[in-house]
């Protein structure tokens, strides 16, 4: 990480692990819906939709709910569920220094994340996590991650090479490899469950066990 000029964060998962109470949230509101679904939903949280966005998670319940399902409603619902538990989210374990470390050496920071950004910019908020050491904070609304990368990079110009991005799914891994970046692979609840390839990356349990060279 010695010559490292850009870290990309993806955000739950990696600067909070909010993925298990995102998990607890769908199934809140397919119990609230359409409860019969729940079995169901719980297997393919873990299965073929790990990692899925809300707006994929909806679309899938929707298929098995029949015509008169609102996926604006599962949305809304959902929506209720997480904010009950918002309060509960922490900052991943050293990740605090960590961010304020890369800040105070002059490099660039990045969010790419599926998440919407107006709930990171109130998470970041409530971690006591300054929004404004990020060159960019990318969202849902923002486009993919492999896009809003690219468009980071682009802007900073810095080379792929000297660029480390930070996930907890294999579909961050993919992205990396695809751009050519470093990845550090961040454990996380609902990235313990994926099945990673091998590949030329690390894995740490948190940022207490990473270091940026001199």
């Amino acid at each position: 990480m010695k010559n490292a000029q850009l870290f990309i964060f993806d955000f739950d998962g990696v600067i909070t692990d909010t993925t298990e109470r995102k998990f607890q949230a769908f199934l809140g509101a397919v119990d609230a819906l359409a409860p019969r679904l729940h079995d169901p939903l719980d297997r393919a949280l873990s299965t073929d939709l790990i990692g899925a966005d809300r707006g994929r998670v909806a679309k899938w319940v929707a298929a098995l709910a029949g015509p008169d399902f609102s996926e604006q409603l599962f949305l809304q619902k959902y929506a209720g569920c997480l904010a009950l538990q918002e309060h509960l989210a922490t900052a991943t374990s050293g990740v605090v220094d960590f961010l304020s470390t890369i800040t105070a050496r002059a490099k660039w920071m990045g969010i790419v994340s599926a998440a919407p950004r107006v709930e990171i910019l109130r998470v970041l908020a409530q971690l006591a996590i300054n929004a404004e050491d990020f060159r960019a904070i990318s969202g849902a609304n923002e486009g993919s991650k492999r896009a809003s990368l690219e468009a980071i990079l682009a802007e900073t110009q810095v080379n792929a090479a000297d660029c480390v991005f930070f996930g907890d799914m294999p579909s961050d891994l993919k992205v990396a490899e695809e751009l050519g970046v470093r990845f550090y692979r961040v454990e996380s609840f609902l990235g313990k469950r994926c099945a990673w390839p091998a590949g030329n990356y690390l894995t740490i349990k948190d940022f207490m066990q990473v270091r940026i060279g001199a």
